[in-house]
């Protein structure tokens, strides 16, 4: 028994609909879901600068801040994972022999903004 020609055509159509129809219902998020963000929140947001290598390539330092709150830096043993943080560190330079991270400690925020 063969299928007429346009019986076909409404059975392809038919599946393509669905097929197309599946991934877009799958990626809807919930609206409750969300947040609305406000101006008190972006004080929190925290950005990574003075990224710095050492020369054997064992250790990454870097400055967390944020306009809000106190930063600190971060130094990481890549091999091992292990964290060494200090508050309000700022600008890290290895030594060339990568034993010490030299780095300036910024000013808390509380003062900052008292001397403003």
């Amino acid at each position: 028994m063969r299928a007429r020609p346009a019986a076909t055509v409404v059975l392809s159509i038919a599946i393509a609909a669905l097929a197309f129809e599946w991934p877009l219902t799958a990626q809807q998020v919930p609206v409750s879901a969300k947040r609305p963000l406000t101006y008190d929140v972006v004080d929190y947001w925290k950005s990574i600068q003075g990224t710095r290598l050492s020369d054997d390539g064992q250790w990454l330092a870097y400055a967390t801040t944020a306009p809000g709150d106190d930063g600190e830096l971060v130094v990481r043993n890549l091999r091992t994972g292990q964290e060494f943080k200090q508050a309000r560190g700022l600008s890290p330079q290895f030594t060339p022999d990568a034993k010490f991270v030299v780095f300036t400690v910024a000013q808390p925020k509380a003062e900052e903004e008292r001397d403003t």
